[in-house]
């Protein structure tokens, strides 16, 4: 007796996840199957034109000059330090994470669309941001989108803190993300945990 085995086919949920990717691909939409975490987070989270607008505003307003140098802790796609090189000829950058594939990405998707002048003035390194080493003496240290809320503990907190003063320019200015707890927001949760 012999035994034919047939060819796996498709399921029809299959066909209809490949027929909604190519559909996805051809309209420039987004699914499941067709999304990068990377992308999908930059287009939710971050602003990168209005972060620099900021940064740039206040720093001239704190040190009435213009900030040249710029470190991107938590970098990731390093979308921000991309940002920052575009703006002047002057401007460069550093970006660190401890991620080397998503720096990749960053690199292919960011570094690599700049012009020759602007991809000499940017690094994006794979390296902790505890430990800077030679990425110091910026004008501006970002962590931005609470990045640095990974510490968990006080300790960790504070060494990130004391790497980041240590490592900043003679007059440099640390940036973060900050979320405001009003008062009656304190309250609420203060009730809800009794």
């Amino acid at each position: 007796m012999s035994t034919t085995t047939m060819p796996n086919k498709p399921s029809r949920k299959q066909k209809l996840e490949e027929k909604a990717a190519k559909q996805a691909v051809i309209s420039g939409a987004f699914s499941a199957s067709t999304a990068n975490i990377h992308e999908l987070y930059q287009l939710s989270v971050q602003n990168v034109e209005a972060e620099i607008d900021f940064i740039d505003e206040t720093f001239e307003q704190l040190r009435d000059r213009k900030a040249v140098t710029l470190r991107e802790d938590f970098c990731g796609t390093g979308n921000t330090s991309a940002e920052w090189v575009r703006r002047r000829s002057t401007n460069t950058a550093i970006g660190l994470d401890l991620d080397q594939p998503t720096l990749d990405f960053g690199h292919e998707t960011h570094v690599a669309k700049l012009d020759a002048d602007a991809e000499k003035r940017i690094s994006l390194i794979c390296r902790d941001v505890l430990a800077p080493g030679d990425a110091s003496g910026s004008d501006c240290v970002l962590a931005m989108n609470f990045s640095y809320w990974l510490f968990k503990t006080r300790e960790n907190l504070r060494n990130y803190f004391i790497a980041v003063r240590e490592s900043l320019g003679e007059d440099g200015v640390f940036f973060r993300s900050l979320r405001r707890v009003r008062s009656d927001d304190r309250n609420q949760r203060t009730q809800k945990n009794r």
